[in-house]
């Protein structure tokens, strides 16, 4: 029922590191949907054409979600993640430069497509890490993240009139390059589990967890990897400790 998904969905929010730092992915998620209705097309001078580049942003958004989707099982996640963040990084540069004023209108709604492009790859690659991470828990995971990017969003547009142009996209920024770390972190932890183990999918009930070579490691450091998939903030929930590249049936059920 209704309360028991919400006390589930905190209390994932609660206990879990992985989805605590997520939460920077969804502020700027929401921030910046908020950034892209609400700011950009007013940079355009022609009132006639003003939301056109919403439909443009939201054309090269569709196509490129297909895109990196695909790519995604090409190449690794986390170089498509720095491409994404590399896109916005660099509209915000231009948009805090002299450039701004001088750009022609026709380029500025080309420049909102490259943004629906960053944007494609950034929530193709976040939403492909909540449903790996949480495979055991992607409703409340995912629950956790709409509800956070609702609420950067919403606080986007209330402080919008009171905030200053040029702080606006510091903000933003700076919620990107931390929203980016996190992903790549993560990404990189999950591409290394699936190398080590050697597995694309394991049937349901099935776990894996190999664990690394910890050399050197200090031993609080190789107690919280034996955990599970390390990802700098803890194990993934739903894999069990089970030895170098060992695959664990269920009970009943055999190998």
């Amino acid at each position: 029922n209704t309360s028991e998904h919400q006390r589930s969905t905190f209390g994932l929010l609660k206990s879990n590191r992985d989805l605590q730092v997520m939460m920077f992915a969804a502020f700027y998620n929401g921030a910046s949907l908020a950034f892209v209705v609400g700011e950009y097309p007013l940079l355009v001078g022609d009132k006639s054409i003003r939301y056109l580049g919403l439909s443009i942003y939201g054309l090269c958004n569709m196509v490129a979600s297909q895109l990196f989707g695909w790519l995604s099982d090409k190449m690794p996640r986390e170089a498509l993640i720095v491409f994404g963040s590399t896109l916005h990084l660099g509209i915000f540069a231009i948009l805090l430069s002299p450039l701004r004023d001088r750009t022609p209108d026709i380029l500025l709604l080309l420049v909102a497509g490259v943004y629906g492009v960053g944007d494609a790859v950034l929530n193709t690659q976040t939403y492909a890490n909540i449903s790996l991470i949480f495979s055991d828990n992607c409703e409340p995971a995912f629950a956790s993240f709409k509800m956070f990017q609702a609420l950067a969003a919403s606080v986007a547009f209330f402080l919008h009139v009171y905030t200053p142009w040029t702080a606006k996209i510091v903000i933003l920024a700076s919620l990107l390059v931390i929203a980016t770390i996190i992903l790549v972190v993560q990404a990189r932890a999950l591409r290394l589990l699936k190398s080590s183990s050697g597995y694309r999918q394991l049937p349901p009930g099935f776990t894996v967890t190999p664990i690394p070579n910890f050399g050197s490691a200090s031993p609080n450091r190789a107690q919280r990897l034996s955990g599970g998939l390390d990802t700098g903030w803890g194990p993934v929930p739903g894999i069990a400790a089970a030895g170098v590249g060992d695959v664990q049936s269920p009970p009943g059920r055999p190998r």
